[in-house]
């Protein structure tokens, strides 16, 4: 049981593990890994994009723990203009209190990425951030976040334990295109997460999630414009060992309320802008020897019609490669193909690539 509430917390906190049993790991590491993708939409035009982020995990001791992200992008397209610059810089604080299995968390954006945005720029940086096409980095720079929040687990019998969690993220105003009147203040995000992780076998795991989402008005200096609706979010997740190679399945389902649009203070007929959505990923791993392993993924992603998109469904397929160079320095490198249909008339394909290193110490 105690090891199945570290699982859970561990899981439901995403901090940085290995095999081990530790809700804050105590392996070190430092990754990079560039990767270079690309999206052709018929007949629109291909967007590509270089990204190179860079990782870091550090545990203090075994109750605190940081983790911070930042990148490099460089993006550009037929007709698009190019945008090249810094990410902004994440950081994750994590705090252990394990007398009460209960993590608490803070999580920070920092502003460190290109802001300010020429016309043409942020047309390019529209097209990246459509969740659809799942770029590494899909924005350059916001204002700066902060978002406390903390997960709790308590056991419900032998094999299932369930947890509770909570945050609100505040945002800061920025300004996303240059020479505007006033700043962009997105509205705050108040998350609610509810779950079970159950030890079904020996070697044999699965878990489910609730999450709801709760947006307040977005605003341009102290005018409101947008009111994003609810969303809620529901998740099944299976993993099977046979011997060291793994199985792990993942389906999704978020669900999006209707938005809000307001002029002139007053708020228009309500639409469904962002569509329901269905993703459901598979991955084999399958261990060659103790220095490599390979991994065969599949995703389905379906996104409903809505008032401002066509349906959309896509297909992505992966292999990939983790190889041990030394017990401190691995090499994963992963190669992935996707297609798909944007209502009746448009096509989507595209491919990525990727190779980086992670350092361990």
């Amino acid at each position: 049981m105690k090891r199945l509430l570290i699982v859970f917390l561990f899981i439901s906190c995403s901090i940085y593990g290995q095999d081990e049993i530790h809700v804050v790991s105590q392996t070190r590491m430092v990754k990079i890994q560039p990767i270079f993708q690309s999206w052709k939409v018929n007949p629109i035009g291909t967007i590509s994009e270089m990204s190179i982020p860079v990782e870091m995990y550090y545990p203090f001791d075994r109750r605190w723990s940081v983790k911070i992200n930042i990148g490099q992008a460089s993006a550009n397209g037929k007709d698009m203009a190019s945008v090249s610059g810094l990410s902004d810089t994440q950081i994750q604080l994590n705090h252990y209190l394990e007398s009460s299995n209960l993590v608490l968390s803070l999580g920070m954006n920092v502003p460190t990425g290109k802001r300010e945005l020429m016309l043409r720029e942020f047309n390019t940086t529209a097209l990246l951030s459509q969740n659809m096409l799942g770029f590494e980095t899909p924005i350059f720079g916001q204002g700066f976040n902060l978002s406390p929040g903390l997960t709790w687990a308590f056991p419900a019998g032998e094999i299932v334990v369930l947890g509770l969690g909570m945050s609100y993220q505040i945002k800061g105003g920025y300004k996303p295109i240059a020479k505007m009147s006033g700043d962009y203040n997105p509205g705050g995000e108040l998350l609610i997460t509810a779950g079970l992780d159950a030890r079904t076998g020996e070697a044999e795991s699965f878990s489910f999630d609730l999450i709801w989402t709760n947006y307040k008005a977005d605003k341009i200096g102290s005018d409101e414009i947008f009111r994003a609706g609810s969303k809620i979010m529901a998740a099944v997740q299976y993993q099977k060992y046979f011997g060291r190679d793994l199985l792990w399945l993942f389906a999704r389902y978020r669900s999006r309320s209707k938005n809000h649009v307001i002029v002139a203070g007053t708020s228009t007929e309500a639409l469904k802008i962002q569509p329901d959505e269905v993703d459901c990923t598979g991955l084999y791993n399958h261990l060659i020897s103790k220095q490599i392993s390979w991994n065969f993924s599949a995703e389905i992603r379906l996104l409903q019609k809505t008032d401002a998109f066509d349906r959309i469904s896509i297909l992505k397929l992966g292999i990939g490669s983790d190889w041990t160079i030394s017990p401190s320095l691995l090499m994963p490198v992963k190669l992935g193909f996707g297609a798909g249909r944007f209502g009746n008339q448009k096509s989507l394909t595209g491919a990525e690539i990727s190779l980086g290193l992670e350092y361990r110490f």
